[in-house]
Parts: structure tokens; sequence; C-alpha cells
């Protein structure tokens, strides 16, 4: 895991994943650091080249983007992810709905 550098977790890929999975809170507050680097990164806008499709994204789209990758992902047999070409939306969708429950 490239995320457990630089954020005070284990540098043992195995401790470091077994330490997120079990301290929910770290996971969080991890996470968060992580999307607030990407904000401060990608802020000012990208242009985000997938697998289907070609976006400009910025602000907190473009801090989702680059917490999920800039590019089209494959999988370990080769095959495009095209569904995380769709990320930011599905991520901005299930907020909105959350926002409306509170």
């Amino acid at each position: 895991l490239a995320n457990c550098v630089g954020y005070e977790l284990p540098a043992n890929e195995e401790e470091c994943k077994n330490e997120l999975l079990n301290n929910p809170q770290l996971n969080i507050e991890t996470g968060a650091k992580i999307l607030l680097e990407k904000y401060n990164a990608y802020k000012s806008g990208m242009l985000f080249k997938g697998c289907a499709k070609e976006i400009y994204y910025d602000e907190w789209k473009a801090a989702l983007r680059g917490y999920n990758g800039w590019g089209c992902g494959v999988d370990a047999n080769g095959n495009q992810l095209v569904s995380q070409d769709n990320f930011v939306e599905e991520v901005i969708e299930r907020y909105n709905i959350l926002k409306e429950v509170k």
C-alpha cells in the first residue's frame, strides 16, 4: 500500500493493511488526510482521461479523482476497469443522497 508511507503507519505492507482494517478511526483519518492532499494538489483542475471518457475535474471532484487515480485502471488479467471512470460521479451521487437523509 503506497499510502502507508508518510502517515505514521507501519512500513510493512501487511502490518499497515491490518492496522487500517482493524482501526476504523485511523482508517478514516488517514483517508481524510490523503483526500486533503489530493485537493491541494488538484484543486485548480485536471483533465481525466479514463477508459471510456475524458472529463475535466476541479476542486473536490478533482480531489476524488486523484484519490482514486487519474488513468484507466486494469485488473490482474489486463482488462480495463471502465467502471472506475464513474467513480467521482458515484461518490457525489451517494453524498447527495446521504445529505438528503441527514
